[in-house]
């Protein structure tokens, strides 16, 4: 396992490559070689250059897991490996995938160990070297079938709630996006051995040409071009902790709060937002379509989630060149670290809605903040290029066949 270091010298905190190729040009054509179709017992064989492999993912909604499949899936087809991606039939990952001419098979699926599921991946399973499970609902449903012709499984872990260690502990290897995910597999009891560190990434370039959206945030939801606008986008469930929002707004009243996404905590937060007063400057916009393409009509990305693996919305928004502020807990301060080590201004104690509020108001008072923390942060954002996160899956995928 090597540490990746930025470009000012010092290592990241908490975040490390497991790369052998690690800061070394190379071409994918030669890293890879040509295809190659695997014999019938592949998955007990030495892999040749290329390995090939059955991804699954049990997602039915859209979100940045399933951005990853897809940005993961379209790198490894630039390089030539051969792939097919199982997800639940009419599920948005099955949709993108197609749109994109990216290999995939939508299935029925109702949730849990549904045995047409099961059926089709057994199918599959003799075509390729072995299963890269994307969730633990993939992980669940891929088990059996596995476990039946004996081929090995690399499961993907992208949040910090407990697991069960047996189901895991099943798994060749166990990919956790960060730290904070792997302390959490250590913590029930998924052995360190197989435990490697990939973090999520991000295509910059993607979301730097991706056309505004129409119509235009601002417009859609009534907020004038200079209200300062502070976002956020992500599922409206616990964990994610958008209600501390409705509380930093009480000590903001020049801030506009904006967030984007749907679920569960809805109205528990529409409840927060009227018994606070605050109707005028908390704004539930719901699900939008593609949210990043609004991450360039907000002046500041807020992360409220204590604890959470490693938001890939957060890396959306250092893209987008958005100045971002997380809770100083789980992946979103370890991608951040580094740029709060430089600013001093962008981690906040987790809970602490004084606190982040008055970030915000200093940010709008000082523009030149904002150019050091955007600054700062594309240089962070060079160590979460899909392209690593690939590269580093594929040192997985070769150490699981050696």
């Amino acid at each position: 396992m090597y540490s990746r270091r930025c470009s000012n010298g010092r290592a990241p905190v908490g975040i490390r490559w497991y790369s052998e190729h690690d800061g070394v040009a190379v071409s994918t054509t030669t890293l890879v070689g040509p295809r190659v179709r695997p014999r019938p017992q592949a998955y007990t064989a030495r892999p040749a250059a290329v390995p090939s492999v059955l991804h699954i993912d049990g997602g039915t909604e859209w979100g940045g897991g399933q951005n990853q499949v897809r940005l993961l899936v379209r790198e490894f087809e630039t390089m030539g490996l051969r792939q097919l991606c199982i997800c639940p039939e009419g599920s948005p990952l099955e949709d993108r995938l197609r749109l994109e001419g990216l290999p995939v098979l939508g299935v029925p699926w109702r949730g849990g160990a549904d045995p047409r599921t099961m059926i089709a991946i057994a199918r599959k399973l003799g075509e390729f070297h072995f299963t890269h499970c994307h969730d633990g609902d993939a992980l669940h449903v891929a088990l059996i079938p596995t476990m039946a012709v004996g081929s090995p499984i690399v499961a993907t872990r992208r949040a910090t709630q407990r697991v069960s260690s047996v189901k895991w502990n099943r798994a060749r290897r166990v990919i956790a996006i960060s730290d904070s995910v792997r302390n959490g597999l250590l913590a029930v009891g998924v052995r360190g051995e197989k435990i490697r560190l990939v973090c999520s990434g991000v295509d910059a370039q993607e979301v730097r040409s991706l056309a505004p959206a129409q119509p235009k945030l601002r417009d859609r939801l009534g907020i004038s071009a200079n209200s300062f606008v502070a976002g956020n986008i992500g599922s409206l469930i616990g964990y994610k902790n958008q209600a501390l929002i409705v509380q930093a707004a009480t000590y903001a009243a020049d801030i506009t709060w904006v967030v984007i996404g749907e679920g569960v905590e809805r109205r528990a937060i529409e409840n927060a937002i009227a018994a606070r007063g605050v109707a005028g400057r908390v704004v539930l916009a719901g699900e939008l379509p593609d949210a990043r393409r609004c991450l360039l009509e907000i002046n500041a990305f807020v992360s409220v989630a204590a604890g959470e693996g490693l938001a890939t919305s957060v890396l959306d928004a250092m893209a987008a060149g958005v100045p971002v502020f997380a809770a100083d807990s789980g992946g979103a301060a370890e991608v951040l670290r580094p740029v709060h080590d430089e600013t001093g201004a962008v981690l906040f104690r987790p809970g602490d809605a004084r606190e982040l509020a008055q970030m915000m108001q200093r940010l709008r008072e000082e523009p030149a903040l904002r150019e050091r923390i955007v600054v700062a942060q594309n240089r962070r954002i060079e160590d979460f290029r899909i392209e690593k996160t690939a590269m580093a899956t594929l040192d997985v995928y070769r150490e699981v066949l050696r």
